[in-house]
């Protein structure tokens, strides 16, 4: 047992009244005040109108213009080839590549989701993972062990047998 650096003060604080100036019937009140708030809008509804556009992605409010940039790098390394000469909604061109493309790198970043229905930013975001995953099995390199032959040791007793007569034609 330590005792503590100052002892605890005898007598109550000089600022205040009592120890941490809470006393039963204070927080009786706020309860009660803060259950009367809630029981005040039980539902939840508050009477304002839902908004037209509850996203805000903006995606109508998009120019047809022709893809250039990351979105098309991005779009010729998930499916090369693609038609890149045309005018799109740059989010509508995003859907249709990620439509298009190989399904099972699709799968791996929105599962089964349709992607027709996904809001804008989740199509941004698939769109920039698939392209980073398809990236990456292009760019993937072959290691060199994986490939080494197996060299006739299939078991234990077989590379014994090869360390023995390794080291008895050893003098030492």
């Amino acid at each position: 047992n330590l005792s503590p650096q100052q002892p605890l003060p005898d007598k109550a604080p000089e600022m205040g009244g009592g120890p941490t100036g809470d006393s039963d019937d204070d927080l009786k009140t706020l309860l009660k005040a803060l259950l009367a708030k809630l029981e005040g809008n039980a539902t939840g509804d508050n009477d304002n109108k839902p908004d037209d556009n509850p996203t805000g992605d903006g995606e109508d409010d998009e120019e047809e213009t022709t893809i250039t940039g990351d979105s098309a790098w991005r779009a010729e390394v998930i499916m090369p080839g693609i038609d890149l000469s045309r005018k799109v909604k740059p989010t509508a061109f995003k859907r249709d590549v990620l439509a298009a493309a190989d399904k099972t790198l699709v799968r791996q970043v929105v599962g089964d989701a349709d992607i027709r229905k996904l809001p804008k930013q989740s199509v941004d975001m698939a769109f920039n993972a698939v392209s980073e995953i398809a990236k990456g099995r292009n760019t993937r390199s072959t290691t060199g062990d994986a490939q080494r032959p197996n060299m006739g040791m299939t078991s234990i007793a077989s590379l014994n047998k090869q360390n023995a007569d390794f080291w008895s034609n050893r003098k030492g």
